[in-house]
């Protein structure tokens, strides 16, 4: 099953998943964060911080099955900082200068 969030004010909602799946495995999947989420949380639950969510364009999957509430709408609230000095990250090219907020953010789809 995949579940589909559209973004509006920081926080992404998804279209309620179909009941009747509490018994399988849910993974919520990011197929790039750029560079660290600090606050990573589903329907209100912490899932990872920033010790385990850093990187740069790293993909990442969460098992949310004991947070996610089937038949209802789920939210989703990530705060992504960039990365700082002394992180390695792909922030500067000699040709192109460093952009204010470093690239980060969420990259491709979030599922």
């Amino acid at each position: 099953m995949a579940v589909r969030f559209s973004v509006r004010g920081g926080t992404a909602r998804s279209s309620p998943p179909p009941a009747g799946n509490d018994k399988r495995t849910q993974w919520l999947n990011f197929l790039g964060i750029n560079y660290r989420a600090k606050h990573l949380a589903f329907n209100g639950h912490k899932v990872e911080d920033a010790t385990d969510v850093a990187g740069a364009y790293r993909c990442y999957e969460f098992d949310v099955s004991k947070f996610l509430q089937p038949g209802k709408t789920n939210a989703l609230a990530v705060e992504v900082f960039a990365p700082g000095k002394y992180d390695l990250g792909i922030t500067w090219v000699d040709w192109n200068p460093t952009p204010p907020d470093k690239d980060m953010g969420i990259w491709k789809e979030v599922f």
